[in-house]
């Protein structure tokens, strides 16, 4: 058994010293949950939607076990443009009410840049407007990491 750190855009890649620690530590606390689950000191209604959170409480200097409700994380997907030259270029233009629709999906392949060097999968954004014809856009900028 072996794992590997994942993180958006990169190809999964080796733990570093951190990375395993907290690895360590997080399969500590679940062997620990599991057991108050098997022993049957805590009853989980997972049919129902709900799940076993296991916590440290600062205040109590310990950590807990209990049943809640699975909280589902509001998921959004937002492009950062970083390019400060296309930053200054898209301030100067005239103010418009076109509407505008990007994609900027990551490519297939991944990228090394250098021999020892995490890869990653570049994306490529486009701009269109999505009342023209398809095939037919705005424009295309490379994006990285």
């Amino acid at each position: 058994m072996y794992f590997r750190n994942t993180q958006p855009g990169f190809l999964p890649w080796l733990l570093t010293a951190e990375k395993a620690a907290l690895l360590i530590q997080a399969l500590q606390n679940l062997a620990m949950a599991l057991t108050y689950l098997i022993e049957g000191e805590l009853q989980v209604d997972f049919e129902n939607g709900e799940t076993l959170y296991r916590f440290y409480a600062p205040e109590k200097e310990l950590w807990l076990n209990r049943a809640e409700k699975l909280r589902r994380p509001d998921v959004r997907s937002r492009l950062q443009v970083t390019d400060e030259v296309l930053i200054a270029r898209l301030k100067k233009q005239k103010k418009t009410t076109a509407r505008l629709e990007i994609d900027a999906p990551y490519l297939p392949l991944p990228v090394q840049e250098e021999k020892d060097a995490r890869p990653f999968f570049a994306a490529h954004g486009t701009v269109y407007e999505p009342h023209q014809r398809p095939g037919s856009c705005a424009g295309n900028a490379g994006f990285e990491r």
